[in-house]
């Protein structure tokens, strides 16, 4: 574990906000997240180190799950390929045509979409050696097995660089804008997909937020932290908006409560799965699209050009 400064300003000086423990997987530890005293940025600190981050990772982690194209469920492959084409589209709105870098791209889902967009080529960065081997030998993509901070490519290879739910966890965030800025050509783009701490679920939610999963989250960000690093790292201002209503991580919200609650497992199990019916969605999903006109879900998309 290893103590840190502030991502956002560098101050040294931080108070206690929220001590918890993993929700998610349930590796041991109790896990301290942190508040700026002089800029008010939220981080977790202290925090694993590069030696002892894979640990909290394991091959069950939800991005390294299997591709689509091996998803039993056709359900679950319906509700994945709509947040595909969702992503797709929206990087439709900022480039016609390009060259694609999609970082922790996992097994590469987005990519496959991505590649077969005409007039697109795609590759990928992902530290997990299992996730990069599925999606290099299932999907026949290029991924690069590294982590962001030890990858080289040469200055102006991509008009796109995307992260989606990668940017929280970062050991450096103003570090990896910097580098992508380089490796972005003239008027290219960076997108990034991540928890907004100013959301209503956010709020609601408090230590049980799924935004915060400790210790795989790194920096908790509003969307002034985010435009602050955009523009000191060489971008323009960026367009913040929501591309779904976050109900799947008001769910995950709600079960990271019922652990941290100590309910019986049957008890969660039976909440998860309600949650989860077609009903109960199909009620729910006026108020979630109202959250995503407002702009207050859980999840921001946050598309930044470079200068």
């Amino acid at each position: 574990m290893e103590t840190v400064n502030c991502h956002l300003c560098g101050a040294s000086d931080r108070r206690v906000r929220y001590r918890g423990r993993d929700l998610l997987h349930g590796t041991r530890g109790e896990f301290t997240i942190v508040e700026c005293v002089s800029c008010g940025f939220l981080y977790l600190s202290p925090r694993p180190d590069q030696s002892e981050i894979d640990r909290y990772y394991p091959s069950d982690y939800m991005p390294f799950r299997r591709p689509l194209q091996q998803e039993s469920s056709a359900v679950h492959r319906y509700d994945r390929g709509i947040g595909l084409r969702r992503r797709c589209r929206m990087i439709q709105r900022w480039k016609q045509t390009g060259s694609l870098l999609d970082v922790g791209c996992g097994t590469g889902d987005f990519l496959v979409a991505m590649r077969s967009v005409p007039g697109w080529s795609v590759r990928g960065l992902e530290p997990s050696s299992g996730a990069a081997e599925q999606a290099r030998a299932l999907s026949g993509l290029e991924v690069d097995q590294v982590f962001l901070d030890q990858a080289e490519y040469p200055a102006g290879s991509f008009d796109v660089v995307t992260l989606f739910d990668v940017f929280e966890h970062l050991p450096d965030p103003r570090e990896a804008l910097r580098r992508i800025n380089n490796w972005l050509r003239p008027d290219g783009v960076v997108v990034l997909g991540l928890p907004n701490r100013r959301s209503v679920e956010a709020s609601f939610f408090g230590e049980y937020w799924a935004g915060l999963d400790v210790p795989r989250h790194f920096s908790i960000f509003s969307p002034g932290d985010v435009r602050r690093l955009l523009r000191e790292t060489g971008y323009a201002a960026p367009e913040i908006f929501n591309l779904t209503g976050g109900y799947f991580s008001f769910v995950l919200s709600v079960g990271f409560w019922l652990v941290g609650s100590e309910r019986p497992t049957w008890q969660r199990a039976a909440v998860n799965s309600i949650l989860r019916s077609l009903p109960v969605r199909a009620f729910a999903f006026p108020s979630f699209m109202l959250l995503k006109w407002l702009r207050l879900g859980s999840t921001m998309i946050i598309v930044a050009r470079k200068e």
